[in-house]
């Protein structure tokens, strides 16, 4: 099938049949012309086949309309047609497909050509002029920023091509999906335009022209890849397995966020042309949309996907938002099919892969939704708090997924219960950062201390941390003030424990080799002497070892005579 336009003045049209039938003679191979076929009943036709292989789009009854009569129906027309090539004069409807050339004798449109399209309808369009047309140029009023246009290499060996849209973002118009650029409709070419308000008009001039072309028409590599988006919009692509298992994308939509949107289909909305092949849209109302623009996202939000004409086949979403990232939300895909919830990132591409099986309820065309969900603008990693030997207090914490953040409050208790502000943090790293911070108090008190974290949005919410603490001022003590006599005569040490915990330890003496001569546990409940006899041991350097019961050591050396 080809989407194609006849550009020739009504006055001056001939028929089908002297154009691209070349004039209904003979079917042998010239280069030029095609059978055009139809049922036995149509006039003109060279073929009998079920139904018709040229036609036309009538917007007013939103259907197309088979040319019955080759020999009394003029080439000219201002929707264009839909055609099914197989070749030239000589291929037959089982025939291998050659190229052709379709060529058509009148006088050429000049001036400006205005056509009107009625409320909430789509018109074809064929390009009046034998020249390609720059469509950024072309004056449209009242009428959604965007056209579509047929690509007949789209579906490869699944079908015999497929419908492209292309919508009017920063100034150029982008395919959905897929983001590529393509300003130009070609000479020989007919698109798609539609109204989704009141009735609205098109009007191209001579103006609009632009040089040089492409053939053959409508078969038209992108002019460059997709740009930078600058708006917040999430495109979702489908992509699938071709019959040689290659993978290919095979739709896509695209919904824009702005408060200068509304929820109702308007001019900044385009609605899909659905496709015999894989075709994904979003529902509004009635109206099935492959380019929605919505007011800015919110909570109660929903993206409801719909899939029709799936195979049994492999598939993968493929979810591409763009300056999402700072709204303080979260995505959730639900697939009703396996019964799942997952993640959607509004910072970076998600893909999710996913089965069309024997089971009808996996082609289920209302499968898939995205909800939305508010975020915490920070989630608290880990807080610890030490108290140094000034007797400051140095606070330390961890956050991940920072944003939306007015300031950090840092908070201290004498009893974990009554908090007080004893400092504050600006964010560092508000925008989805993890970031690490260090404060210091300076005057904790010498007992317990407890701290916690405020974290205030900027809507003044508040969001608490878990709770830090430090323990008691330690008093500075000796735990053995003496060892006497040292050196050590006689066999025996005396030593002297002085301001250390009450509780059990462990003694041990060794030599300087690591030999232990002596071990014994003991209790100490207050200030307290003790003396140990190590017996007759040669003469050298020891060591004393003493271990309490939360496994800290403290040494002291010593000389035996």
């Amino acid at each position: 099938w080809r989407f194609l336009a006849a550009p020739v003045a009504n006055a001056s049209s001939p028929f089908v049949t002297a154009s691209w039938r070349e004039g209904g003679g003979s079917l042998l191979a010239t280069g030029y012309g095609t059978r055009i076929t139809g049922p036995a009943t149509f006039v003109g036709v060279d073929e009998p086949t079920q139904r018709a292989s040229m036609k036309y789009y009538d917007g007013t009854i939103n259907n197309y309309i088979d040319v019955m009569n080759t020999n009394t129906f003029k080439i000219s027309n201002n929707a264009g047609y839909y055609v099914f090539v197989r070749g030239d004069r000589s291929i037959p409807v089982a025939g291998a497909p050659i190229p052709t050339i379709l060529r058509i004798k009148g006088d050429i449109n000049t001036g400006l050509q205005t056509l009107s399209i009625p409320a909430g309808k789509f018109i074809s369009l064929g390009n009046p002029y034998p020249s390609k047309i720059d469509f950024r140029t072309v004056i449209k009023n009242n009428i959604s920023t965007s056209f579509i246009v047929w690509n007949p290499n789209s579906l490869g060996s699944y079908n015999v091509g497929a419908f492209e849209t292309y919508t009017l973002n920063a100034g150029d118009y982008k395919k959905v999906p897929g983001g590529t650029i393509r300003n130009f409709i070609e000479s020989g070419e007919a698109l798609f335009i539609q109204s989704n308000g009141a009735a609205g008009s098109i009007s191209i001039n001579e103006t609009d022209k632009a040089g040089g072309f492409t053939l053959p028409v409508s078969r038209i590599n992108s002019a460059s890849a997709r740009a930078v988006a600058t708006t917040a919009m999430m495109e979702i692509n489908m992509y699938t397995k071709d019959t040689d298992s290659s993978i290919y994308l095979a739709d896509g939509i695209q919904i824009n966020y702005d408060d200068d949107f509304t929820s109702a289909v308007d001019n900044n909305d385009v609605r899909k042309i659905l496709n015999a092949g894989d075709n994904l849209f979003l529902k509004n109302g009635t109206a099935n949309l492959i380019v929605e623009s919505r007011p800015a996202l919110k909570v109660t939000d929903t993206i409801k996907l719909n899939l029709t004409n799936t195979r049994v086949n492999s598939y993968r979403f493929e979810f591409d938002p763009s300056v999402l990232n700072n709204i303080g939300l979260k995505a959730i895909l639900h697939d009703k099919f396996f019964g799942n919830k997952t993640s959607v990132s509004l910072s970076e591409i998600t893909n999710y892969n996913f089965n069309i099986t024997s089971d009808a309820a996996s082609k289920a065309a209302d499968r898939f939704m995205i909800t939305f969900l508010k975020v915490s603008p920070v989630r608290f990693i880990k807080i610890m708090a030490e108290r140094n030997n000034n007797n400051s207090a140095t606070v330390n914490w961890y956050t991940e997924n920072e944003n939306n953040l007015h300031t950090y409050i840092i908070e201290n208790s004498k009893n974990g219960v009554d908090y007080v502000e004893v400092g504050r943090q600006i964010p560092t790293a508000n925008n989805y950062g993890n970031p690490y911070y260090i404060f210091t108090h300076e005057t904790p008190t010498d007992l317990e201390n407890f701290y916690r974290i405020s974290a205030i949005n900027i809507d003044g919410e508040e969001q608490q941390s878990n709770i830090a603490t430090i323990g008691k001022k330690e008093i500075s003590s000796s735990t053995v003030t003496s060892i006497y006599p040292n050196p050590v005569t006689e066999g025996k040490i005396h030593i002297n424990f002085v301001n250390e915990a009450a509780g059990k330890y462990l003694l041990s003496v060794t030599n300087m080799q690591g030999q232990q001569v002596h071990k014994e546990s003991f209790q100490i409940n207050n200030d307290m002497q003790k003396t140990i006899t190590i017996g007759k041991v040669a003469s050298g350097n020891y060591r004393l070892i003493i271990k309490n019961e939360e496994g800290k050591i403290k040494q002291i050396s010593f000389i035996v005579k």
